[in-house]
Formats: C-alpha cells, sequence, structure tokens
C-alpha cells in the first residue's frame, strides 16, 4: 500500500529538467559550476523506509526490500541520467 512506484522517466523529466535548468542559470550568474551528486539507492531506501522498519524488512520481508531497492536504484540511475543529459559544466577531453 505505501511502496513506491517504479519511477518513470518521463515523469521524472518534468520536474527535475526545470529545477536542474533554473539552478544552472542561477549558478551560470555567478560564473560557478554546480555539481551535482546522487546519494546511493541504499540511502534513499532507508530514508524513505525508516532505518530501523528497513533494517527490520531485511530479514522479515526481503521482497520488500528489493522492490524498494529496484525503485531507489531506478531513481538514482535516471536522476543521473538526466544531470548527464543537462550538464552544467564545460567537459574537458
Amino acid at each position: 500500500k505505501n511502496m513506491p512506484n517504479m519511477p518513470q522517466k518521463s515523469e521524472m523529466e518534468e520536474w527535475y529538467k526545470p529545477a536542474i535548468k533554473k539552478i544552472k542559470e542561477i549558478y551560470d550568474e555567478y560564473d560557478v559550476v554546480f555539481i551535482g551528486a546522487v546519494e546511493g539507492p541504499c540511502t534513499d531506501a532507508y530514508t524513505y523506509a525508516h532505518m530501523e522498519l528497513f533494517c527490520g524488512a531485511i530479514y522479515e520481508a526481503p521482497e520488500l526490500v528489493d522492490h524498494l531497492m529496484e525503485c531507489t536504484c531506478r531513481f538514482s540511475e535516471i536522476i543521473a541520467e538526466i544531470f548527464a543529459e543537462n550538464p552544467s559544466a564545460p567537459l574537458r577531453l
């Protein structure tokens, strides 16, 4: 009931692309670079579920932990993809 749905890239792009664009515009005004970061899926999972509940579920409901980890892994993957598609720093080769 309270488990997250699998993230969809199109839905995440709706809110993340405008946010990253605005951040880049503000940072560009000050001639600085925004460096993004993605926390690990495990951190996102236990933050979502609460540490104690998450740790207990590892033993008592591993199928819920699997689903939660799949969702948070996909979320991190999508955020990283969108960020890479909308870079805020020039790439040096």
